[in-house]
Order: structure tokens, then sequence, then C-alpha cells
């Protein structure tokens, strides 16, 4: 951040027969960012489809820059037809996609399920799927959702 400079990745889990689609698409939301480069690959390949990872290193002025970007190369992956997903799993950052894409009642399902086993949420708190994130945490952090 000395310099201005972010790099950061995120991933999306995609199947074959939208691979080149959602691989373009993402591309080229964060290709017409001005001074961003983009960089892309396959990984975790399986009969069903495989991770794309977009690695991207952009000129940024603050922090609401870069939640400005990464906004919305998480809303391009979804528009494309993928899923947000990530190598160290749905946590903080990408949580409220996550309730997005498999509905806010199975996300209800699954907090009920963790208080039950962790009511004490000793287990990676402030972490797992974004579950104990509060309305105000996840304003504060996406205030520039929409």
């Amino acid at each position: 951040m000395d310099y201005g400079i972010m790099i950061d990745t995120l991933e999306c889990a995609v199947t074959w027969s939208q691979m080149a689609e959602v691989h373009d698409k993402v591309r080229s939301f964060i290709k017409s960012r001005p001074h961003t480069v983009c960089m892309s690959h396959l990984s975790h390949s399986y009969p069903q489809g495989a991770n794309l990872y977009f690695i991207f290193i952009a000129r940024l002025e603050d922090i609401n820059e870069y939640i400005t970007l990464q906004y919305g190369i998480l809303e391009a992956i979804l528009k494309a037809g993928a899923a947000v997903s990530h190598p160290h799993g749905i946590g903080k950052q990408t949580g409220p996609w996550f309730e997005e894409q498999i509905d806010k009642g199975w996300v209800d399902v699954i907090r009920v399920l963790r208080n039950h086993f962790d009511p004490n949420q000793i287990m990676n708190p402030g972490g797992t799927l974004a579950l104990d994130m509060t309305e105000e945490q996840r304003e504060k952090r996406w205030g520039l959702r929409k």
C-alpha cells in the first residue's frame, strides 16, 4: 500500500459449459477499470467444472476504492453465472454473496446448526460463512452495496 498498489485474488466455481463466458465477462469487468491488471488461471478441476482465480493488481487511493472494485468483481462473477468461492472458505469477505447464492433460508438453517454445536462460538469466530456477522458489521463492511 506504500505505493497505492493493491494485489488480491477472488475465486469462483464454474461449470465447464460456462467457463469461457465467465472468464471473459469477469476479466472484462476487471480490465475496464483504469490502471488495473488482471491475471487468471484455472485450478481444482473436476468432472463438473473447475475454479477460476482472478488476480488483480490495481492502483487504489483508499479502502473504499478497493471495496468498490472487490464488490464489482463479486457482482460480475454472479452475473456471469458462477458461484463465489474462496480457497480458505466463505467468511466475512464473501458471506453476503453466499447468502444470495444459496438463499437466506438455508443460511439460517446452517446458523441454527452452528449455534447448536458451537453455542459459545469458539470455533473460527468471525469467519465461518460470516454466520456471526451482525447487520451493523455487514453494513459497515459492505456499505457500498445497493
